[in-house]
Protein backbone atom coordinates (compact mmCIF):
# COMPACT_ATOMS: atom_id res chain seq x y z
CA UNK A 1 0.00 0.00 0.00
CA UNK A 2 1.02 3.52 -0.81
CA UNK A 3 1.94 5.81 2.19
CA UNK A 4 0.71 8.86 3.22
CA UNK A 5 3.10 11.77 2.63
CA UNK A 6 2.83 14.19 5.80
CA UNK A 7 4.34 17.95 4.90
CA UNK A 8 6.83 18.82 6.99
CA UNK A 9 6.61 22.49 6.35
CA UNK A 10 2.36 22.06 6.96
CA UNK A 11 3.15 20.26 10.16
CA UNK A 12 5.58 23.01 11.67
CA UNK A 13 3.06 25.59 11.21
CA UNK A 14 0.50 23.23 13.08
CA UNK A 15 2.89 22.60 16.07
CA UNK A 16 3.74 26.26 16.52
CA UNK A 17 0.21 27.23 16.21
CA UNK A 18 -0.52 24.31 18.73
CA UNK A 19 2.12 25.56 21.21
CA UNK A 20 0.55 29.60 20.77
CA UNK A 21 -2.29 28.22 21.53
CA UNK A 22 -1.18 25.85 24.86
CA UNK A 23 0.48 28.80 26.13
CA UNK A 24 -2.42 31.00 26.44
CA UNK A 25 -3.09 31.90 29.99
CA UNK A 26 -6.78 30.98 29.24
CA UNK A 27 -6.07 27.95 27.55
CA UNK A 28 -7.80 24.23 29.29
CA UNK A 29 -7.25 21.21 28.31
CA UNK A 30 -10.66 20.30 25.70
CA UNK A 31 -9.56 16.80 24.16
CA UNK A 32 -11.85 13.96 25.01
CA UNK A 33 -8.61 11.71 25.85
CA UNK A 34 -6.93 14.66 28.06
CA UNK A 35 -6.24 12.10 30.86
CA UNK A 36 -4.85 9.58 29.14
CA UNK A 37 -2.17 11.96 27.37
CA UNK A 38 -1.50 13.94 30.81
CA UNK A 39 -0.54 10.27 32.41
CA UNK A 40 1.55 9.71 29.37
CA UNK A 41 3.38 13.47 29.39
CA UNK A 42 4.08 12.95 33.36
CA UNK A 43 5.47 9.46 32.75
CA UNK A 44 9.36 8.92 32.44
CA UNK A 45 9.43 6.52 29.38
CA UNK A 46 10.78 9.62 26.87
CA UNK A 47 10.17 7.30 23.90
CA UNK A 48 6.21 6.88 24.20
CA UNK A 49 5.52 11.21 24.36
CA UNK A 50 7.77 10.66 21.13
CA UNK A 51 5.55 8.57 19.93
CA UNK A 52 2.18 10.01 21.11
CA UNK A 53 3.27 13.91 20.03
CA UNK A 54 4.31 12.37 16.66
CA UNK A 55 1.34 10.45 15.86
CA UNK A 56 -0.83 13.94 17.06
CA UNK A 57 1.20 15.88 14.89
CA UNK A 58 0.52 13.64 11.70
CA UNK A 59 -2.83 12.81 11.87
CA UNK A 60 -3.45 16.85 12.80
CA UNK A 61 -1.51 17.33 9.53
CA UNK A 62 -2.96 14.87 7.57
CA UNK A 63 -6.54 12.93 7.95
CA UNK A 64 -5.25 10.04 6.21
CA UNK A 65 -2.70 8.79 8.58
CA UNK A 66 -2.96 5.95 10.82
CA UNK A 67 -1.46 6.81 13.90
CA UNK A 68 -0.34 3.61 15.28
CA UNK A 69 1.46 2.61 11.45
CA UNK A 70 4.73 4.36 12.60
CA UNK A 71 6.89 3.11 9.59
CA UNK A 72 6.26 3.92 5.99
CA UNK A 73 6.98 0.37 4.82
CA UNK A 74 4.45 -1.10 7.57
CA UNK A 75 1.60 -2.78 4.98
CA UNK A 76 -1.43 -0.93 6.33
CA UNK A 77 -3.51 2.09 4.80
CA UNK A 78 -2.36 5.43 6.31
CA UNK A 79 1.03 4.46 7.05
CA UNK A 80 4.12 7.23 7.07
CA UNK A 81 7.59 7.98 7.85
CA UNK A 82 6.83 8.46 11.93
CA UNK A 83 10.65 8.90 12.03
CA UNK A 84 11.31 11.62 9.56
CA UNK A 85 8.31 13.82 11.13
CA UNK A 86 9.70 13.69 14.09
CA UNK A 87 13.51 14.02 13.69
CA UNK A 88 12.58 16.99 11.34
CA UNK A 89 10.18 19.04 13.38
CA UNK A 90 10.09 17.71 17.03
CA UNK A 91 13.00 16.18 18.29
CA UNK A 92 14.71 12.55 18.09
CA UNK A 93 13.09 9.41 18.31
CA UNK A 94 14.78 7.10 21.53
CA UNK A 95 13.91 4.07 22.89
CA UNK A 96 11.87 3.17 25.87
CA UNK A 97 10.44 -0.04 28.30
CA UNK A 98 6.98 0.08 30.23
CA UNK A 99 3.87 -2.20 28.71
CA UNK A 100 1.89 -0.32 31.11
CA UNK A 101 2.36 3.12 29.66
CA UNK A 102 2.63 1.11 26.07
CA UNK A 103 -0.79 -0.37 26.31
CA UNK A 104 -2.02 3.20 27.33
CA UNK A 105 -0.61 4.50 24.14
CA UNK A 106 -2.28 2.15 22.12
CA UNK A 107 -5.34 2.52 23.17
CA UNK A 108 -5.35 6.39 22.66
CA UNK A 109 -4.11 5.97 19.19
CA UNK A 110 -6.46 3.31 18.06
CA UNK A 111 -9.38 5.88 19.51
CA UNK A 112 -7.75 8.66 17.62
CA UNK A 113 -10.12 9.43 14.29
CA UNK A 114 -10.48 13.09 13.29
CA UNK A 115 -7.98 15.55 12.19
CA UNK A 116 -9.91 17.42 14.73
CA UNK A 117 -9.06 15.10 17.58
CA UNK A 118 -5.64 15.03 17.30
CA UNK A 119 -5.27 19.05 16.69
CA UNK A 120 -6.88 19.34 20.63
CA UNK A 121 -5.02 16.20 21.67
CA UNK A 122 -1.51 17.99 20.67
CA UNK A 123 -2.31 21.01 21.83
CA UNK A 124 -3.38 19.17 25.26
CA UNK A 125 0.13 17.33 25.34
CA UNK A 126 1.83 20.48 24.57
CA UNK A 127 -0.08 22.29 27.74
CA UNK A 128 0.26 19.54 29.94
CA UNK A 129 4.58 19.41 29.08
CA UNK A 130 4.71 22.38 29.68
CA UNK A 131 2.86 21.85 33.03
CA UNK A 132 4.86 19.29 34.14
CA UNK A 133 8.55 20.96 33.48
CA UNK A 134 7.47 23.55 35.58
CA UNK A 135 6.65 21.64 38.55
CA UNK A 136 10.10 19.46 38.19
CA UNK A 137 11.72 23.09 38.44
CA UNK A 138 10.32 24.25 41.00
CA UNK A 139 10.67 20.93 42.99
CA UNK A 140 14.23 20.86 41.77
CA UNK A 141 14.65 24.49 42.70
CA UNK A 142 13.56 23.73 46.56
CA UNK A 143 15.23 21.14 47.05
CA UNK A 144 18.42 23.29 45.57
CA UNK A 145 17.18 25.85 48.09
CA UNK A 146 17.65 23.89 51.22
CA UNK A 147 20.98 21.89 50.29
CA UNK A 148 23.44 22.76 53.34
CA UNK A 149 26.73 21.08 54.19
CA UNK A 150 30.63 21.22 53.01
CA UNK A 151 32.91 18.49 51.03
CA UNK A 152 31.74 15.66 52.63
CA UNK A 153 27.95 16.22 51.83
CA UNK A 154 29.20 17.27 48.38
CA UNK A 155 31.07 14.05 48.05
CA UNK A 156 28.13 11.75 48.77
CA UNK A 157 25.30 13.88 47.16
CA UNK A 158 27.85 13.24 43.69
CA UNK A 159 28.25 9.27 44.55
CA UNK A 160 24.48 9.26 45.17
CA UNK A 161 23.77 11.01 41.73
CA UNK A 162 25.78 8.78 39.78
CA UNK A 163 24.31 5.36 41.13
CA UNK A 164 21.47 5.80 38.56
CA UNK A 165 22.75 6.45 35.59
CA UNK A 166 19.84 7.43 33.04
CA UNK A 167 21.07 6.98 29.93
CA UNK A 168 24.54 8.24 31.15
CA UNK A 169 23.24 11.78 32.30
CA UNK A 170 24.06 11.95 35.53
CA UNK A 171 27.73 10.82 35.18
CA UNK A 172 28.21 13.15 32.20
CA UNK A 173 26.31 16.10 34.79
CA UNK A 174 28.53 15.32 37.35
CA UNK A 175 31.93 15.56 35.30
CA UNK A 176 31.11 18.60 34.58
CA UNK A 177 30.53 19.92 38.04
CA UNK A 178 33.82 18.45 39.16
CA UNK A 179 35.28 20.59 35.81
CA UNK A 180 33.44 23.43 37.79
CA UNK A 181 35.14 22.63 40.92
CA UNK A 182 38.24 22.60 39.44
CA UNK A 183 37.89 26.20 38.01
CA UNK A 184 37.00 27.55 40.98
CA UNK A 185 39.56 26.18 43.48
CA UNK A 186 42.01 28.09 41.04
CA UNK A 187 40.27 31.12 41.11
CA UNK A 188 39.39 31.06 37.60
CA UNK A 189 35.43 31.18 35.61
CA UNK A 190 35.61 28.14 33.22
CA UNK A 191 33.41 28.13 30.21
CA UNK A 192 32.32 24.42 30.41
CA UNK A 193 30.47 23.30 27.93
CA UNK A 194 28.47 20.11 28.63
CA UNK A 195 26.87 18.45 25.77
CA UNK A 196 23.40 16.84 25.52
CA UNK A 197 24.26 12.79 25.59
CA UNK A 198 24.71 11.20 22.57
CA UNK A 199 24.55 14.41 20.54
CA UNK A 200 28.17 15.41 21.09
CA UNK A 201 30.06 16.58 17.54
CA UNK A 202 26.77 17.32 16.06
CA UNK A 203 27.97 21.34 16.28
CA UNK A 204 31.32 21.83 14.02
CA UNK A 205 32.21 23.43 17.65
CA UNK A 206 31.95 20.78 19.71
CA UNK A 207 34.91 18.24 20.30
CA UNK A 208 33.89 15.77 23.18
CA UNK A 209 30.49 15.40 25.60
CA UNK A 210 32.37 18.08 27.80
CA UNK A 211 34.76 20.47 26.45
CA UNK A 212 35.99 23.37 29.25
CA UNK A 213 37.45 27.01 28.03
CA UNK A 214 39.31 29.50 29.87
CA UNK A 215 39.24 32.89 27.85
CA UNK A 216 38.61 31.56 24.68
CA UNK A 217 41.41 29.22 25.30
CA UNK A 218 40.57 24.72 25.26
CA UNK A 219 41.83 23.51 28.39
CA UNK A 220 40.16 19.95 28.51
CA UNK A 221 38.09 17.77 26.84
CA UNK A 222 36.68 14.95 28.05
CA UNK A 223 34.26 11.41 26.64
CA UNK A 224 31.98 10.48 29.51
CA UNK A 225 30.87 6.65 29.71
CA UNK A 226 28.68 5.41 32.34
CA UNK A 227 27.93 1.62 30.15
CA UNK A 228 30.14 -0.82 28.33
CA UNK A 229 32.29 0.16 25.73
CA UNK A 230 34.79 -0.89 22.93
CA UNK A 231 37.94 0.10 21.82
CA UNK A 232 36.72 1.79 18.77
CA UNK A 233 34.80 4.24 21.34
CA UNK A 234 37.79 5.54 22.58
CA UNK A 235 39.75 5.41 19.10
CA UNK A 236 36.54 7.76 17.44
CA UNK A 237 37.13 10.22 20.37
CA UNK A 238 40.50 10.15 20.00
CA UNK A 239 40.03 11.09 16.59
CA UNK A 240 37.99 13.66 17.48
CA UNK A 241 40.16 15.14 19.57
CA UNK A 242 42.68 15.24 17.54
CA UNK A 243 41.12 16.75 14.34
CA UNK A 244 40.24 19.37 16.89
CA UNK A 245 44.01 20.19 17.56
CA UNK A 246 44.15 19.33 20.59
CA UNK A 247 46.53 16.66 21.97
CA UNK A 248 44.69 15.20 24.86
CA UNK A 249 41.78 13.28 26.21
CA UNK A 250 40.26 12.88 29.02
CA UNK A 251 38.02 9.16 29.18
CA UNK A 252 35.34 9.15 32.68
CA UNK A 253 33.90 5.75 33.67
CA UNK A 254 31.15 6.00 35.36
CA UNK A 255 29.90 3.34 37.90
CA UNK A 256 28.48 1.07 35.02
CA UNK A 257 31.52 2.27 32.52
CA UNK A 258 33.68 -0.79 31.60
CA UNK A 259 35.95 -2.10 28.61
CA UNK A 260 34.77 -4.97 27.05
CA UNK A 261 37.42 -5.49 24.04
CA UNK A 262 40.79 -4.59 24.75
CA UNK A 263 43.14 -3.38 27.55
CA UNK A 264 43.90 0.16 29.39
CA UNK A 265 47.59 -0.78 27.56
CA UNK A 266 46.05 -0.80 24.46
CA UNK A 267 44.33 1.81 24.32
CA UNK A 268 47.49 3.59 25.46
CA UNK A 269 49.41 2.74 22.40
CA UNK A 270 46.76 3.68 20.15
CA UNK A 271 46.66 7.11 21.72
CA UNK A 272 50.15 7.54 21.81
CA UNK A 273 50.73 6.48 17.80
CA UNK A 274 48.23 9.63 17.43
CA UNK A 275 50.36 11.89 19.98
CA UNK A 276 47.27 12.29 22.05
CA UNK A 277 47.72 12.18 25.97
CA UNK A 278 44.98 9.81 27.26
CA UNK A 279 43.98 9.89 30.51
CA UNK A 280 41.30 7.28 31.72
CA UNK A 281 39.96 7.55 35.36
CA UNK A 282 37.16 6.16 37.25
CA UNK A 283 34.40 9.23 37.99
CA UNK A 284 34.22 7.99 41.70
CA UNK A 285 37.92 8.60 42.01
CA UNK A 286 37.51 11.83 40.38
CA UNK A 287 35.00 12.98 42.31
CA UNK A 288 36.87 12.12 45.72
CA UNK A 289 39.98 13.68 44.63
CA UNK A 290 38.56 17.23 43.29
CA UNK A 291 36.54 17.72 45.75
CA UNK A 292 38.81 16.96 49.12
CA UNK A 293 40.92 19.18 47.80
CA UNK A 294 38.43 21.88 46.81
CA UNK A 295 38.34 25.50 48.43
CA UNK A 296 37.08 25.20 52.30
CA UNK A 297 33.97 27.16 51.83
CA UNK A 298 33.00 25.24 48.76
CA UNK A 299 29.52 24.44 49.96
CA UNK A 300 26.45 22.03 48.99
CA UNK A 301 24.31 24.86 47.58
CA UNK A 302 26.21 26.67 45.29
CA UNK A 303 27.55 23.23 43.94
CA UNK A 304 23.57 22.41 43.41
CA UNK A 305 22.58 25.36 42.08
CA UNK A 306 25.62 24.73 39.48
CA UNK A 307 24.38 20.95 38.61
CA UNK A 308 20.67 22.45 37.91
CA UNK A 309 22.36 25.22 35.41
CA UNK A 310 23.88 22.37 33.57
CA UNK A 311 21.23 19.99 33.69
CA UNK A 312 19.36 22.69 32.02
CA UNK A 313 22.60 23.46 29.78
CA UNK A 314 21.84 19.88 28.35
CA UNK A 315 18.28 19.20 28.21
CA UNK A 316 18.76 16.34 30.54
CA UNK A 317 15.61 13.83 30.90
CA UNK A 318 13.40 14.45 33.35
CA UNK A 319 14.68 11.03 35.15
CA UNK A 320 17.78 13.14 35.46
CA UNK A 321 16.07 15.78 37.03
CA UNK A 322 14.55 13.35 39.30
CA UNK A 323 17.33 11.77 40.22
CA UNK A 324 19.13 15.06 40.71
CA UNK A 325 16.25 16.08 43.66
CA UNK A 326 16.63 12.65 44.91
CA UNK A 327 20.17 13.16 45.32
CA UNK A 328 19.99 15.94 47.36
CA UNK A 329 17.36 14.72 49.83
Amino acid sequence: MPKVNVNHAIALNIFEQAVRNASSPTFQPSSKNRKIIDEIVNGDHLTYKYVLATALLAKATEPKVNPLALQSGAGVEGAYDARSLCHKVIVPVRQGKDKRTLNTLHRLLTALKSQEQARLGLQDLIFFAKMHKHSQTVILKTAVFNAAGGRTEIIDFLLKFISVSVHGETSALATAILFWIMGVSRGQEWQIEIHPVNESGSSSNEISDIDVYYEGKLLFTAEVKDKKFREHDVEHAIEKVSAAGHNSLHFILGPQGALIDSSNESLQDMAEKKKIDLIVISLESLIVGVVSFAPADLNLKQVAEQARQFAEQARVKSGTLKQLKNSLS
